[in-house]
């Protein structure tokens, strides 16, 4: 598995995400859903990863900063066939990584 940053414009992360969105809102009680859309995504404030193994994008997860030092993890999501693979661990440990990178010393995740 290679996490990369970006790949808003491929289609596939694309289809996933629009799937991560319309899901979250469906499970999600009205006003609790905290999934950014397609547009939302592409902030200036918010960073993206996907997941790839090989050509197939098995997962995304995203971090939106909040300030200089607090930042909240958006849009975690593993293609469904890839669920309980270690996908979502990954995904997770690079955002972490890479909140440090950034000098992000509190990071928020809302259910």
């Amino acid at each position: 598995m290679k996490i990369i940053e970006g790949g808003l414009d491929n289609p596939c992360v694309q289809r996933l995400l629009v799937h991560h969105f319309t899901s979250a809102r469906a499970e999600t009680a009205p006003g609790s859903a905290h999934a950014l859309d397609l547009n939302s995504l592409k902030s200036r404030e918010v960073q993206l990863w996907s997941a790839w193994d090989g050509e197939a994008v098995v997962g995304v997860g995203a971090l939106k900063r909040l300030s200089d030092v607090h930042g909240e993890i958006k849009s975690m999501h593993t293609e469904e066939s890839y669920r309980r693979r270690g996908v979502g661990s990954a995904v997770l440990g690079h955002i972490i990584a890479e909140a440090r990178k950034m000098g992000l010393t509190r990071l928020l995740r809302l259910a």
